[in-house]
Parts: structure tokens; C-alpha cells; sequence
């Protein structure tokens, strides 16, 4: 019997049942009789539609599950393999769409749509910097030190003055390789592409990050850029008495302090254009208050615009606590790339092949230049103690 026959007679069921409780002149024995055959009916169909849908789930014999040794040496390149004994050869097992997984069928893996990304700091402190392409392993600049302008209305026959270039000397900014590494899977790459472009872009992301880093803290020497923050690519204007603390009075904050530094620049005809803190120090800005204990930046319902005299502030965690820049890095630095952000992927390094990994590797090739140190104010994020 066809699944179309006896959901027909199912449907018919209630019917049957309607007319013969409606039938006034049966008796009541012949109604009872009537309702058990319809009854014993219903079952009969019932019992019936029970066995087609078995009939239809039921896995034949030459498409039953077979394991993947079975499969395997029954395959076209196994057969191919033995006769013309190739060196390697690769097989795929396919899905296995007949393999029950529990008594209930097949029930997939809830997963959640997406990936939840780790936090990631914005990075700044590079596009402060121009770039310049370059070839070379090195470059060769011309460093600047201070500029005494001695420009003067000259009377006839006497001396002309002399300006004055201080410590101006030839320098050489190396080229260095900043990279790294790490594995994943064959599996990983093949089954997640998502996750694999997940770790390659933080691969990258780490390499930026220390790349900022390099800019504000790196030591020089062999293998480091030589930072912002490094001695002699930045003007302190307190330990070189443009700012001592007969400049400051008593009630004086870093507000002042800042503004100083500002003017000392400005003074020099250097147009400040940007200020570099670790959040904490930002913190610390944002703390103060007036003299009605009231917040001078902004307030806990209100967000605080990071600009101090009309110089946007940036905050990174690469800046040193306790410690800022504050000047116009574009006319006083450079940075020169070698090699662009290059992404490598190989399944040959070391073990990789016999354990099905992949290795990624990052790496960039740059250098920078301080052209002109007296452009950038920087040192310790505090009103001077002692001087002058």
C-alpha cells in the first residue's frame, strides 16, 4: 500500500466515525460493532504507515557504512597506485551520509556564528611619521642640532655676523627585520579558513604593534630602531634650562607645564602638532580639578576631547609612564621601509609536511632617521623640581 492510500484512509477515519454516531435508527449494539471495525481500521493503517516509513530509512547492503580501510583499498587510486606504483598518491575519503552518530539521527554541533576577537589596541604613533621608500640596507642623513640665527643689519664696513649650527653631524640609520612566527594545522587551514585569517591578521597586528613600540621606546644598537624616546633624538627642554622651575608658581599643574613646553617650541618657530602620553598620565590630567573640586576636563558624564591648547593628544601603552613627547614629529623624523608587511605561508619548514602544519611567518624590514631632534620636546611628564 502506497504512504498516498493510507493517509487517505487516515483522513477518512473521523468521518466514518461522525456518520455512524449520527445514524439515529442503528441500534446500539450494531453502532458499538461498527466503531470497534473502524477502530480495528485505524490500527491497521496505522501499523501500515509505521512499516513504509521503515522500509524508507533502511541503508542497502552495497551502500552501508564502510571504514576508511575498506574505502581506501577500494579506491580508483589505490587500484592505480598497484599497477603503476607512483611515489605518493592522495586519497579523500568522503562523508559518510549513512553513519547514524546516535538513536536519534544525525544532530550537528551547535556553533556560534562568528568569532569573538581579543581587544586590540588602535596603532598611531606610525602615521605621525612620514615614509620613504628605499633600497638599501642603510641610510645616510644629515642630523641637525641647534640653530643660533645671527641675522643682523650690517653697517657698511663693519663684520658680518655668523649663525651657528650646533652639532650638526653626518649619521646612519640602520635597516632592521622585525618578525615572527607560529604554526597551525593542514585541518585548521582546510576546515576554519575563518580562524586561519583570524591568527594570520594577528600575526600581523603583533608585528604593527611592536613596530609602534619600536618608535617611542627602541634602544638602537644591532637589532632595535632607536625610538623617540631614545637620548639625543628629542630636545628636554628642562634639563637644557629652556625650562626651569622659576617658571612655574606655586598653584602651577601640568596644564601649565604643557603649555610651556608649547611655547618653548613656538619660540623656535616649530609649530607643535601633536602630544604623546600613556593613558595614565591622561588619567592624571582628567583627575584634576578646580578650586571648586570640579573637573577641569570633562567629567564622569562627559568624555573629555584629548586635546591640551589646541595640540591633539595621543595615548598608547608604547609611551613610558611617566613620559612625553610634544612637537612636530613629521619635520623632525622619518621612517624608511625596506620592506613592506610581508605574510609567508609553507607546509615544508622542519616538520610541517609529516605532521600536516602550516607555518606563517610576518615580517617587515624599516629604519628611521632623526633629521631635526630639536622639532620634538620630550622627557619626564612632571613640573620641574629643581633647575636653573
Amino acid at each position: 500500500m502506497e504512504n498516498n492510500d493510507i493517509l487517505k484512509g487516515l483522513e477518512t477515519i473521523d468521518a466514518k466515525i461522525e456518520d455512524v454516531i449520527s445514524d439515529n435508527k442503528a441500534s446500539k449494539s450494531a453502532i458499538e460493532a461498527e466503531i470497534k471495525r473502524i477502530g480495528d481500521e485505524q490500527v491497521k493503517l496505522a501499523k501500515a504507515l509505521a512499516d513504509t516509513a521503515q522500509k524508507s530509512v533502511e541503508v542497502p547492503a552495497e551502500t552501508a557504512s564502510t571504514s576508511l580501510g575498506q574505502a581506501f583499498t577500494k579506491s580508483a587510486a589505490f587500484e592505480n597506485f598497484g599497477n603503476n606504483r607512483k611515489a605518493l598518491f592522495t586519497f579523500e575519503k568522503k562523508a559518510d551520509t549513512n553513519a547514524a552518530t546516535s538513536d536519534y539521527g544525525n544532530i550537528p554541533a551547535y556553533r556560534k556564528p562568528g568569532m569573538v576577537v581579543s581587544p586590540e589596541a588602535p596603532l598611531i604613533i606610525e602615521n605621525l611619521f612620514p615614509h620613504v621608500p628605499v633600497t638599501s640596507n642603510s641610510v645616510e642623513y644629515v642630523k641637525e642640532g641647534s640653530f643660533t640665527n645671527n641675522a643682523a643689519l650690517v653697517a657698511e664696513k663693519n663684520d658680518k655676523p655668523e649663525s651657528v649650527f650646533g652639532a650638526t653631524s653626518l649619521a646612519t640609520a640602520k635597516i632592521v627585520t622585525i618578525a615572527h612566527w607560529t604554526r597551525i594545522t593542514n585541518q585548521l587551514a582546510a576546515d576554519a579558513p575563518a580562524l586561519a585569517a583570524y591568527i594570520e591578521q594577528k600575526m600581523q597586528y603583533g608585528l604593527q604593534a611592536r613596530v609602534d613600540s619600536q618608535l617611542v621606546t627602541g634602544t638602537g644598537g644591532s637589532t632595535e630602531l632607536e625610538g623617540l624616546l631614545h637620548a639625543g633624538n628629542y630636545n628636554d627642554p628642562v634639563t637644557g634650562k629652556q625650562i626651569v622651575v622659576k617658571d612655574f608658581a606655586a598653584d602651577s599643574t601640568l596644564f601649565d607645564f604643557v603649555l610651556k613646553v608649547k611655547a618653548e617650541l613656538e619660540g623656535r618657530y616649530i609649530t607643535p602638532e601633536v602630544i604623546l602620553l600613556n593613558p595614565s598620565d591622561w588619567t592624571k590630567l582628567a583627575m584634576l580639578k578646580d578650586g571648586q573640586k570640579r573637573y577641569i576636563l570633562g567629567g564622569p558624564q562627559s568624555v573629555a576631547t584629548k586635546s591640551l591648547w589646541g595640540i591633539p593628544v595621543v595615548t598608547s601603552a608604547s609611551v613610558t609612564a611617566g613620559k612625553y613627547i610634544l612637537g612636530n614629529i613629521s619635520l623632525g623624523a622619518t621612517v624608511y621601509d625596506r620592506q613592506a608587511l610581508n605574510v609567508a605561508m609553507s607546509d615544508s619548514d622542519n616538520v610541517n609536511f609529516t605532521q600536516n602544519l602550516i607555518t606563517i611567518r610576518v615580517e617587515r624590514r624599516l629604519g628611521v632617521a632623526y633629521e631635526m631632534p630639536q622639532a620634538i620636546n620630550g622627557g619626564d611628564f612632571a613640573i620641574p623640581a629643581t633647575a636653573g
